[in-house]
């Protein structure tokens, strides 16, 4: 059994909501981010060759793309932060991924992914409504 692939602290605490991460797709003149197990890096230095429009990754712009990481699919549908299901296998390539992100010299974290505040409010608001 391989043993998990240490993953490096935090460089920094700052946080990014989900509507904050919905917005960086590289799309009028926004930054292109991705999230890999809530840990959201810019990826915008290789928006011409992965990330932009058409590109084979861009489907992993502008959200959590944990289950894309760890099943080796790019497909719109593979798109998704939910991990139920995947293998110790497939856990482990999403740290793979992570620890390539976080060591890689285009890309750089941003921060840590949360929930919006002012969503969750509202979330609950309607439900009691």
């Amino acid at each position: 059994m391989e043993a998990p692939v240490p993953l490096a602290e935090a460089e920094n605490d700052a946080t990014v909501t989900w509507s904050e991460l919905e917005d960086a797709t590289g799309l009028d003149g926004a930054p292109h981010y991705l999230s890999i197990k809530g840990r959201v890096y810019d990826v915008s230095a290789s928006a011409a060759t992965f990330y932009g429009v058409g590109k084979s990754y861009h489907a992993f712009v502008g959200t959590d793309a944990s289950r894309a990481f760890a099943l080796g699919c790019t497909e719109p549908e593979c798109v998704s932060d939910d991990l139920t299901g995947l293998s110790e296998s497939e856990l482990r390539e999403i740290d793979r991924w992570t620890e390539m992100y976080d060591t890689h010299d285009k890309y750089h974290y941003v921060g840590k992914l949360v929930e919006d505040p002012v969503d969750a409010v509202l979330e609950r608001a309607y439900a009691e409504a």
